[in-house]
């Protein structure tokens, strides 16, 4: 199957109840580059999802993209400044990183966790900054 062909039915996948399902789901399409653009929006609304394993693979999945991930800034940004999110906040900040010039918006967030406890996050987010 081709990309172009995948990624429309990988995104349909993304609505269904099984958390196996969209989590591979999610690792595929973060494989497709442009042809998983058109999907973005689909796999941002994951971010939001009440398992954890979608959120960390949406995360994921969006920084792979990255470039190709612009449309998904926004959300990617609430991760990072969500204390709840201590496990996505990670890889939400090298999403971010990957998205280049879509993430200059959200550098308020990334210099908040300059002063983090985590050493990994205050690394990354000099790295992204």
């Amino acid at each position: 199957i081709h990309a172009a062909n995948a990624a429309p039915e990988l995104a349909q996948l993304l609505k269904l109840e099984s958390t196996h399902v969209r989590v591979a789901s999610l690792k595929v399409l973060g494989t497709l580059g442009e042809f998983a653009r058109p999907y973005v929006t689909h796999m941002a609304k994951l971010l939001g999802d009440s398992d954890d394993a979608v959120r960390s693979q949406a995360v994921e999945a969006l920084a792979h993209l990255g470039e190709h991930a612009t449309s998904g800034a926004p959300q990617v940004a609430r991760i990072v400044g969500d204390s709840r999110l201590q496990s996505e906040r990670f890889s939400a900040l090298h999403a971010l990183c990957a998205l280049g010039e879509s993430a200059t918006p959200f550098v308020a967030d990334m210099v908040k966790l300059l002063g983090h406890v985590d050493s990994r996050h205050r690394e990354v987010a000099r790295q992204v900054l």
